[in-house]
């Protein structure tokens, strides 16, 4: 009687990193967008309620946190090509590519924290708004 093969399985954790990273960037740029969107399609109504300097301020807040996402794509881009340079040319960079690669990474997680940031500073400002 043979025992059936055995299976390993093995989990390459910086795919893993790659997608949660690309979750986070389409999240920022998704809560950003999506509430700029929103703002937009109700200022006739909002006006009523809220001034429009308020609502422009608001609306300024949310366009800068899709800005900060799409940065936040733009260095993570630069940080894994520099990466892969890196280790294309692993015996002439001399570790010189992995340290812009991590720069432009550190970068990056800034973007993506101030994109977070700035969703809730701008919802927080239209909520204080309405009290």
């Amino acid at each position: 009687m043979s025992t059936p093969p055995v299976t390993l399985l093995v989990t390459d954790y910086r795919l893993i990193s790659q997608d949660y990273a690309q979750g986070a960037i389409r999240a920022v740029l998704l809560i950003n967008g999506a509430a700029a969107a929103a703002l937009l399609s109700q200022v006739t109504t909002l006006k009523e309620i809220i001034s429009l300097h308020a609502l422009g301020f608001a609306l300024f807040i949310y366009v800068s946190g899709v800005a900060f996402g799409a940065l936040t794509w733009l260095t993570a881009y630069e940080s894994a090509r520099q990466a892969d340079i890196a280790e294309r040319e692993a015996k002439f960079a001399e570790g010189v590519n992995y340290r812009i690669a991590n720069s432009y990474h550190f970068v990056s997680e800034g973007l993506l924290f101030f994109g977070i940031i700035f969703f809730l500073a701008g919802s927080c400002f239209l909520i204080l708004e309405f009290m």
